[in-house]
């Protein structure tokens, strides 16, 4: 831009503008005009909005009130008790219709739990409740719930609660208690069911004086779980256009008929979301037609949401996931409809089970609902939305989306262990790894990132702090899967496999490259090979550095707005890439976040 200021007639939303261009040169002569463009004017008032916003209704889910059991641990255990293995089994009758269930638990300092043999998820951080659906693990029969607790220092102890609802309308809930099995030793496959326990002790519950020291766990807006919303509607007329403005809190992604709308990543991105929130326009005519339709969200945490910052506590969230959709529709005959969210809309929990940018994503292919975005699709067991009051303003994004620009391959797999492979892309960058798999129903792929090596081959993670940076995939043994994470990244240049059945190859991860996706301005090459490569290094860095904000790395439990990092960096950024709207936006984001004393 030339910064000419457009002076014609006063626009209004969702007007399209064709213009064109023309210019001047020195001695007065002008060109010949452009070819004509258009651009289309966004809402630009909040009485524009007619949409509300939804979310799932908490208090219908599954384990919205399910309190936790009793703290148990080993009996008699010293302060040092550095690991405890914890049992509970239960017969569920052979002709029962399991319709959800649910558990949740929390351990003093981390779990590790499996349910009938397989992995079902972990948490390190004692102070944060873990919920799971585990409606598709459990089997008509002997059930066993297993959990790996370890301990640093001062006593450990753990804490749960399930509960199975099934389709006759009854219910059953089990607490941590003295019934629980549990043993300070690790004994070969002790998650499974068939393990020996004549050596297993009970649990010791303990007493209120030892499990003071945990009554500080009362916040309920950590990392929430991820949610799908649907809504089917029906046109009757050819459409000739029809533009959806949509956004989430904290990510969404958007569904329309079965297909995913747009390219972008983390939409709406990060702002104050307390001041403002960007939506984004997606022309969705092709995705439209006569008849039946559905319109679908898929929610994550993001940075509304997530264990963002020092506290590993939500920094802007007050509640559930949220999201909010205009779909305007324009048909033949000149007559308009509108599609908004509203509580019409269903809602039910996703296949991501964890999803934060720290720690990664947990993705349990069983828990799949195929055609959930689809007309044909029944919606049993999904239940209402609910309206939530105004967040911030709503705006139109004003700088380029995240989007993936790249996609490397592994140039080695070594095997520094057995089952262990660690994939080198020959390059660090921010993004995630697309998996492909093939194996059998419930087995659980381990994906942890790292920068670089130690001697040994293993990969380095001490410089991530407290950072999991981890993503697991749950299988769901229905031929080739592929999968790639929705609402978490990571920086690394390694990824360590485990779990992969059979032996993986080059073509079983990808690694999607992604950031900000402003237009290249500049380029720098001379003579020299060094000077060169240190360019190209400082564009990696650039890069990886642009996720809506400007950070200060993409890979430890940090990936924050410092601007005394930017500082340094935004002249050269300027002369690499074209800056101007990625740094606009973001001096706006820090007007919005400056307090009242300055």
């Amino acid at each position: 831009s030339i910064h000419v200021a457009y002076a014609g007639k006063p626009l209004f939303s969702g007007a399209r503008v064709h213009w064109k261009v023309r210019v001047w040169d020195r001695d007065d002569r002008v060109s010949a005009y452009s070819e004509p463009a258009w651009w289309e004017m966004g809402l630009l008032k909040p009485t524009d909005w007619t949409a509300r916003w939804i979310a799932c209704d908490e208090s219908k889910r599954l384990g919205a009130e399910l309190r936790l059991g009793q703290w148990i641990w080993v009996p008699d255990a010293s302060d040092k008790t550095p690991v405890a293995f914890l049992r509970r089994s239960f017969d569920l009758e052979p002709s029962v219709k399991i319709e959800g269930a649910v558990i949740k638990m929390n351990a003093d300092n981390a779990f590790e739990l499996h349910i009938n043999g397989g992995f079902v998820g972990s948490n390190r951080f004692w102070d944060m409740p873990r919920e799971y659906d585990i409606t598709p693990v459990l089997q008509p029969g002997l059930n066993v719930i297993a959990v790996k607790v370890v301990n640093s220092v001062e006593p450990g102890g753990l804490r749960a609660a399930l509960r199975i609802r099934f389709a006759d309308g009854r219910s059953l809930d089990l607490a941590s208690d003295a019934d629980w099995l549990v043993s300070t030793t690790e004994e070969p496959k002790w998650q499974a069911a068939d393990v020996d326990q004549s050596t297993w002790k009970h649990a010791a519950v303990l007493p209120s004086d030892k499990a003071d020291r945990w009554k500080q766990i009362k916040d309920p807006f950590g990392p929430q779980r991820s949610v799908c919303l649907r809504k089917e509607f029906k046109l009757a007329r050819r459409i000739v256009r029809a533009r959806a403005y949509a956004s989430g809190l904290g990510l969404y992604e958007l569904q329309v008929n079965g297909h995913r709308v747009g390219n972008d990543v983390f939409a709406p991105g990060w702002t104050d979301y307390s001041r403002r929130v960007q939506y984004q326009v997606y022309d969705v005519t092709a995705l439209l037609h006569e008849g039946s339709n559905v319109v679908g969200a898929i929610l994550g945490n993001g940075w509304f949401s997530g264990d963002l910052g020092w506290t590993r506590k939500p920094p802007f969230s007050q509640g559930p996931l949220r999201f909010i959709l205009q779909l305007e529709i324009e048909y033949d005959d000149g007559t308009r409809d509108r599609v908004v969210t509203d509580r019409t809309w269903q809602t039910h929990t996703s296949a991501i089970t964890r999803d934060t940018f720290y720690h990664g994503e947990t993705y349990d292919a069983r828990l799949e609902m195929p055609g959930w975005a689809l007309p044909t699709f029944t919606a049993q067991g999904w239940v209402p939305a609910v309206e939530l009051e105004q967040g911030g303003k709503l705006v139109a994004e004003p700088c380029e989306p995240i989007q993936v620009t790249q996609e490397l391959r592994a140039i080695q797999i070594t095997e520094p262990a057995a089952g262990v492979y660690v994939f080198d892309f020959g390059q660090n960058a921010a993004g995630y790894a697309r998996l492909s798999v093939h194996g059998p129903r419930g087995t659980c792929v381990r994906l942890r990132f790292a920068e670089i090596l130690r001697p040994d081959g293993h990969i380095y993670r001490d410089n991530l702090r407290a950072a999991e940076a981890t993503d697991y995939y749950i299988l769901k043994g229905d031929g080739q899967e592929v999968w790639e994470p929705r609402f978490t990244y990571h920086g690394f240049r390694y990824c360590e496999v485990t779990g992969y059945p059979g032996k993986p190859t080059v073509d079983s991860l990808v690694f999607r490259v992604f950031h900000s996706a402003a237009a290249p301005a500049g380029r720098f090459e001379c003579s020299n090979p060094l000077l060169n490569q240190i360019w190209q290094n400082i564009m990696w860095s650039q890069r990886s550095n642009m996720h809506s904000v400007w950070t200060d790395c993409p890979q430890r439990d940090e990936r924050m707005g410092w601007t005394g990092d930017a500082v340094a960096m935004a002249p050269t950024a300027c002369w690499n890439m074209q800056m101007a709207r990625f740094f606009t936006k973001w001096m706006r984001d820090l007007t919005d976040g400056q307090g009242e004393d300055g």
